[in-house]
């Protein structure tokens, strides 16, 4: 397993731009998994777009990040 996140570390370390994608109807499990990725890939200073095919759920907007989301790329 410690291997698998090394391997994912190396690749976000040469990565020019990351692109966070999830479901179509997202639900909140998707759209809290997707917002905790871009809190690490921020911190990281790693550039990235966080996409959703739809509209994420509105009562989720108190979430940091929640704004972020881009539905048209």
């Amino acid at each position: 397993m410690i291997q698998k996140f090394q391997q994912i570390d190396e690749l976000l370390k040469n990565a020019r731009k990351v692109l966070v994608a999830s479901h179509e109807h997202p639900d909140a499990d998707a759209v809290a998994s997707m917002l905790t990725i871009h809190q690490v890939l921020q911190k990281r200073g790693i550039e990235h777009i966080l996409y959703l095919p739809d509209e994420p759920p509105k009562n989720l907007c108190s979430l940091p990040g929640f704004f972020n989301i881009q539905t048209k790329i």
